[in-house]
């Protein structure tokens, strides 16, 4: 599965911000 995939299965948009914030520091 791509990251890509992975943010947009997320339901929480807010978690997926919070998991490409910590990928990009």
């Amino acid at each position: 599965m791509s990251r890509v995939q992975l943010a947009l299965n997320v339901d929480d948009l807010d978690t997926a911000i919070a998991f490409y914030s910590k990928l990009f520091g």
